[in-house]
């Protein structure tokens, strides 16, 4: 039935007692409807709309749930756009905070959402994305525009400090633990495995630029790989190489040992 409480000004349906300005009660479900009843839609025509309207001064519009047409209906489809609009602080008219479009894809910060979730920064050098910890209160995930607009990832244990850095114009780092490739139980801090031949490459820009790999205590260096930009070795010779070359090691085969390039063959 339908009650008016003169009282408290409160309309109960399906209610004799409403604890609202609008109560409504069902034994199984509880149901509001919002229906256009013209049959010629088009895109982008309204459907229905709940608007919430509050000021300091005056009322106006600082929240809504729309639904318009995102095509012109037929007898076959009639797809719609859901929107959700909040007023932004130091603003008093609601703006679009997240969109619903037709292909169910959602979006933040956009209107126009490309994917399942689209994010939108509303400025550089801020969290797109954050992942918060159950109990902790600590960000495990967040995913920045940089200030120069590069994307970044940073992730971190519950507890504090960022062990995983993603830059996509910028130094990146994994300090976490071991890294494995094809392996989910690294037992070095950078473990490939593959079940045929296992390759690692590094490319240089040119038979005149060096390609190799670097060890370090610190304080001293050694180099092995291709050299061809150091004294004592030339392109296409594969050396270990401190100070000055140790080993080189020739296309054809022969190997020379020192700086005075002694060969054995």
């Amino acid at each position: 039935g339908f009650v008016y409480d003169d009282s408290t000004n409160r309309v109960g349906i399906g209610t004799e007692s409403p604890t609202q300005p609008l109560h409504i009660a069902h034994a199984t479900d509880a149901q509001i409807q919002l229906e256009r009843v013209d049959t010629s839609v088009g895109s982008g025509d309204g459907i229905g709309a709940i608007i919430f309207r509050g000021g300091e001064s005056s009322q106006t519009d600082i929240g809504r749930i729309r639904v318009n047409a995102a095509q012109d209906f037929s007898a076959g489809s009639s797809a719609t756009t859901m929107t959700f609009e909040t007023t932004p602080s130091g603003s008093t008219a609601d703006a679009v905070a997240m969109t619903i479009d037709s292909s169910q894809n959602i979006g933040i910060g956009t209107t126009s959402p490309t994917t399942p979730l689209h994010v939108k920064s509303s400025a550089t050098d801020t969290a797109g994305i954050l992942l918060e910890a159950a109990s902790g209160g600590e960000l495990l995930f967040r995913a920045y525009e940089s200030s120069a607009g590069h994307g970044q990832i940073y992730m971190q244990p519950n507890g504090g400090g960022s062990t995983v850095k993603i830059d996509t114009n910028g130094d990146s780092y994994f300090t976490g633990g071991d890294v494995g490739i094809g392996i989910t139980s690294p037992a070095r801090i950078l473990h490939v495995s593959t079940t045929a031949h296992t390759y690692l490459r590094t490319t240089s820009g040119g038979t005149n630029k060096n390609s190799a790999i670097e060890f370090t205590d610190g304080t001293n260096f050694f180099y092995s790989g291709f050299m061809a930009n150091e004294s004592g070795v030339s392109a296409g010779e594969f050396s270990i190489f401190g100070t000055n070359a140790a080993i080189v090691v020739e296309q054809a085969g022969d190997v020379k040992f020192g700086v005075a390039n002694q060969k054995i063959s």
